[in-house]
């Protein structure tokens, strides 16, 4: 079980991005009430909430795919 709960622990967040689009886009990128549940390594205790997530894109407008960012 615990193998399972803790495999993000080893996923690369940089690798998660590399997925996205040159679409020009200079505006604030912002997705709204994505639940989460994770569990803290520490005290092996779980905990749960919601998180908004807002980027503005580099100079090139590049946007990552919006199913990329709850995954991070």
């Amino acid at each position: 079980m615990y193998t399972e709960l803790f495999a993000g622990m080893a996923m690369d967040p940089i690798a998660e991005l590399k997925v996205g689009y040159e679409l020009g886009h200079r505006e604030m990128v912002v997705l709204k009430d994505i639940p989460f549940y994770s569990m803290c390594e520490h005290h092996l205790l779980p905990f749960l909430g919601i998180v908004h997530i807002g980027y503005i894109p580099d100079i090139s407008g590049r946007v990552v795919g919006i199913s990329k960012l709850p995954e991070l």
